[in-house]
């Protein structure tokens, strides 16, 4: 009986073992269906705006869902270049993600970083110019 229940338990922690390392090893992709809306919360300015023009928006949208992330730990952050947040027609979220940087993405408190293999960064730049310049 004692020798059940021990194989049980190592077959328990070999299947979490095995489950967390393709969880953390699997490329991630944000799979972000078409939205109505999006807004744009800049974290170093305060400023923030909402986009309607489907281009933009698609834009954004394909730049971070053709990229490949790694799933990094959880965390929580001080700081963050920008907010986005997409919604349907009805008003309701689809996604909301935080932009560290131009490879770093923070969601549900989870850091996710670019791997570096395929479309490498998030066009921050193009993100800046939606904005209008600092007076």
């Amino acid at each position: 009986m004692k020798k059940k229940i021990v194989l049980a338990i190592a077959f328990i922690c070999v299947a979490v073992c095995i489950g967390n390392y393709f969880y953390y090893a699997t490329p991630h992709r944000f799979d972000i269906p078409s939205a109505a809306k999006l807004k744009i919360f800049n974290g170093t300015t305060g400023q923030s705006l909402e986009v309607t023009d489907t281009e933009v928006i698609s834009r954004i949208t394909e730049n971070i869902s053709a990229i490949e992330f790694e799933r990094g730990k959880k965390e929580k952050i001080d700081g963050y270049a920008y907010t986005l947040t997409w919604y349907d027609a009805d008003g309701k979220v689809i996604e909301s993600l935080n932009l560290l940087g131009s490879g770093a993405i923070i969601k549900n408190d989870r850091r996710y970083t670019s791997n570096g293999k395929v479309n490498v960064e998030i066009d921050l730049e193009y993100i800046d110019t939606l904005f209008p310049p600092a007076e």
